[in-house]
């Protein structure tokens, strides 16, 4: 793999030679980009004389080709990995700014992205950064946090780039993941449900979708063939996603697709509503002064209503609890005819965060513990990945 290793001005960006030397022992090919910054710190002949490789820090240099030479260089490569990250890249490349020869690349390459964050626990905890991390974690950039541990100033926390063998084994976890899935045919679900009371309003819950996006996002990269249906979400979803409204229209929905194409997996992250009122009002409901009794009838169980469509399609479902319960949990998987399921809890409801719990047929548990959405999703990926090469 050809690997475009970023090296920001950082004190670490020593431990980005020893990584750059790692991964050439590897089998991969690393073009390295340097910031002027970064500079201060290593040479460009430490890592010239190591990699055989054109050392770049100059956003105006010229092109040995047509292409300018960021294009140029985004052509060449098959993954973005800057390591260390300092504050002020991330920052940058968080709002959109491109005034180096690195921002500028990381811009302009649809390509699988890493960043190492590596800084002074002071600067880490910022909100501001925090805030920075997690967007670019809903674009999909997989994010290598920092460890904690001595500083330069002899001061504790965390904030320091983990060791270079460390770094490339998340290197390798996330090269894993990437193309895994190739032309494997995937339908994933995710938002939620409304279930019409009368034509205003709905019976519905507060998931977000957020969960589903970042599943969407990491089949994506995974390389994965994807139909996809969303409920209601609170943001704009990806414009290959279709929008469907109740419970019945999922379940129509999946019927058809299960009819008609055959599919290595169904990933069931839409919070269906599990009542619906029994008979839904023409126009809208007034105000007269007394009670209004709404009688709800049970919504059908939708993965369970699609047994007999399963055939070799492998099922994967949530389980939401309010305490979440491995023995619950797994009944549900047996009920369902699940492959896997994920058991989280109601506070990952409307949260960017989640802590879960992937159980298998054979009641093998791994507790993931709490991960950001779309640090979960790489690991939920992961697992099915290698459910559908057994």
């Amino acid at each position: 793999m050809n690997i475009l290793l970023g090296i920001t001005g950082s004190i670490a960006a020593f431990k980005s030679i020893e990584l750059a030397r790692l991964l050439l022992k590897r089998g991969h090919r690393v073009i390295p980009v340097l910031t002027k910054n970064a500079l201060k710190f290593v040479t460009p002949l430490s890592l010239t004389s190591l990699l055989n490789e054109k050392v770049y820090y100059d956003m105006f240099e010229e092109s040995e080709n047509k292409a300018p030479l960021h294009i140029r260089l985004v052509r060449e490569s098959d993954l973005i990995a800057v390591i260390p990250a300092t504050f002020n890249f991330i920052t940058k490349v968080s709002i959109g700014i491109a005034d180096d020869l690195l921002s500028l690349i990381f811009h302009s390459a649809n390509l699988p992205k890493i960043i190492a964050p590596c800084m002074h626990p002071t600067l880490y905890h910022n909100e501001l950064l925090q805030n920075h991390l997690l967007n670019l974690e809903k674009m999909g950039v997989y994010i290598i946090e920092p460890t904690e541990g001595e500083m330069s100033d002899l001061t504790v926390g965390k904030g320091r780039l983990k060791e270079p063998i460390e770094l490339l084994k998340e290197i390798e976890f996330y090269i894993e993941i990437v193309n895994s899935l190739k032309n494997k045919k995937i339908l994933l679900t995710f938002g939620r449900t409304e279930e019409e009371i009368d034509d205003v309003r709905v019976i519905t819950n507060r998931s977000s979708g957020r969960m589903g996006l970042a599943l969407y996002k990491v089949l994506k990269a995974a390389g994965a063939k994807l139909k996809v249906f969303a409920g209601k979400t609170d943001f704009e979803v990806p414009k290959d996603v279709i929008r469907l409204n109740s419970t019945s229209d999922f379940l129509e929905k999946l019927k058809e697709e299960l009819t008609k194409e055959e599919y290595d997996a169904l990933i069931m992250c839409a919070a269906l509503s599990d009542f619906r009122p029994k008979e839904k009002v023409e126009g809208k409901i007034k105000k007269d002064g007394r009670s209004l009794k709404l009688e709800l009838e049970e919504n059908p169980d939708v993965l369970k209503s699609l047994t007999d469509l399963k055939k070799k399609t492998k099922f994967i479902g949530f389980a939401l609890e309010e305490k979440p319960d491995i023995e619950t949990a797994y009944k549900k998987l047996k009920e369902k005819n699940l492959d896997l399921i994920i058991l989280n809890s109601i506070k990952t409801i409307s949260s960017d965060y989640i802590d879960f719990k992937i159980i298998n047929k054979n009641k093998e548990v791994i507790d993931e513990g709490e991960l950001p959405k779309i640090k979960a999703a790489y690991r939920i990926i992961k697992k099915i990945s290698e459910l559908l090469s057994q």
